[in-house]
């Protein structure tokens, strides 16, 4: 009698129930309820397709191939974009297309197609073409707030900043005066405006679509990245960027959304963008690498099974070194110094010489303790390295710590004593010290080396006998 009762409510009660945890934003129960709609009513399009979009929101679009194929063909066209958002987020690129072509066909002017469209040109590495199907396939039709979206945060990404503004524009005016209800399509709708207007550099607006996006259950932003690093592991690079650019426009001061970012934007080729969000990465927190990037000691493989990103260190180091030399080159010494540093420590490089460009760099920067940590790392691996003992005395000097820039030029003289230089900077430090004797002694010793050198002997009678 049970059994038959049930039977008898049918899965609406299963479906309505799966909706409301839908709309508490409870993908878990959500997907569970759904999928007991399905095993209780198998041949319900309604249950399968809920079910197909609850497991793509679960980020497993593999699993929803199945149930979202078993709605198309139960004759629910509300599938297709569920199917072929599974196949891009699983790289089934080429079932995708057939999906998209066969479509199309019947209705070359279906916006949800045309979107798809440009999303399968993306997985494909080409934005050009992306661009030109959304301006080709809605040149006389009333664009929705999705596509106008989508369309402006490419032409962002392609440089085209004064249109990508006035389709974002249009884009949250629509969304405002539209019903849109689906918490996955308002999140889309406005994380790619607040994504234009951020690489657009409207930062205005981009605050205003911001706090309409955190008012959403599908907008908690820890959880957007973990999307995104999910959609990365599956094989989706665009859908990760995308949803990392939506993180990035809520946290444009975090440095390591950032950073994601512009190495994802690095693998995809990307590279006046992605450097632009390096550099904004180095700007938000110029310490990122010193504790926060284990797994730059991790080596490639190990990095992409953990969910990182597939371009190497030694890429990623070569994208930082031109941003250290433009810091540089604009008097930003300290943002100099971390983008070298990170660059360094990407590569595993040890060269000494590299090391001490950055400790200078970090002088430059007034930021004494980070140079003394560098001098000191390339004094482990070389105690007898002269120059890093001369910048040493430099930054004991400006901090105000005599004894160890004494100790620091006595230790240059003694580990070459064929530079003179270090001998006249320890008596000139000895003798600012008062410690006149010792001063003597010096210069009495260089001069037994070096007899010829008129200043050190000049020096020396200076202080008498």
């Amino acid at each position: 009698m049970a059994i038959g009762l049930m039977a008898a409510c049918g899965p609406g009660r299963l479906i309505h129930k799966g909706d409301s945890y839908m709309e508490l934003g409870q993908m878990a129960s959500a997907e569970r309820t759904y999928r007991k709609a399905v095993q209780q009513h198998p041949g319900n399009a309604a249950a399968l397709l809920r079910h197909a979009r609850s497991l793509l929101l679960m980020d497993d679009p593999d699993s929803a191939i199945a149930p979202a194929r078993a709605a198309l063909e139960a004759g629910l066209d509300e599938a297709l974009p569920i199917l072929v958002e599974a196949c891009l987020g699983t790289g089934r690129l080429e079932d995708a297309q057939n999906l998209i072509q066969e479509s199309l066909h019947q209705d070359p002017r279906d916006q949800s197609l045309l979107l798809l469209k440009a999303r399968l040109q993306l997985a494909r590495n080409d934005l050009p073409s992306a661009i030109q199907t959304l301006e080709q396939g809605l040149d006389d039709v009333l664009a929705t707030a999705e596509a106008s979206a989508f369309q402006a945060w490419l032409k962002a990404r392609a440089g085209i900043s004064d249109q990508a503004i006035e389709l974002a524009r249009g884009a949250m005016t629509e969304y405002l005066s539209a019903n849109i209800t689906e918490p996955w399509v308002q999140a889309r709708i406005l994380g790619d405006i607040a994504s234009t207007f951020h690489i657009a550099g409207q930062d205005q607006a981009r605050l205003e679509a911001v706090s309409e996006f955190r008012t959403l259950k599908a907008g908690d932003i820890d959880r957007v990245e973990s999307r995104a690093k999910h959609a990365y592991r599956n094989g989706d690079t665009e859908a990760a960027i995308r949803m990392q650019a939506w993180a990035a426009a809520c946290r444009p001061q975090a440095g390591r959304t950032l950073l994601l970012l512009g190495r994802l934007l690095l693998e995809k080729g990307e590279n006046t963008l992605a450097l632009r969000f390096l550099s904004e990465s180095i700007t938000a927190d110029p310490f990122l690498y010193d504790s926060s990037f284990d797994d730059a000691r991790q080596d490639d493989s190990s990095r992409v099974r953990r969910g990182y990103h597939k371009v190497s260190n030694a890429e990623l180091a070569t994208a930082l070194k031109p941003l250290a030399e433009a810091f540089a080159k604009t008097g930003q010494p300290a943002r100099a110094a971390s983008a070298l540093q990170q660059a360094l420590i990407l590569e595993g490089n040890e060269d000494p010489s590299l090391w001490l460009e950055v400790g200078r760099s970090w002088v430059a920067g007034s930021d004494y303790l980070r140079a003394m940590a560098v001098v000191n790392r390339v004094l482990t691996e070389n105690k007898r390295n002269v120059p890093a003992h001369l910048l040493a005395v430099d930054i004991a000097t400006r901090m105000n710590q005599p004894t160890i820039a004494i100790n620091h030029a006595q230790l240059a003289w003694w580990s070459d004593t064929t530079r003179v230089e270090s001998a006249l900077l320890l008596g000139h430090l000895l003798e600012e010290q008062g410690d006149l004797s010792r001063a003597r002694k010096l210069y009495d010793e260089a001069l037994r080396l070096h007899p010829e050198e008129e200043q050190l002997r000049a020096l020396r009678d200076s202080l008498g006998r």
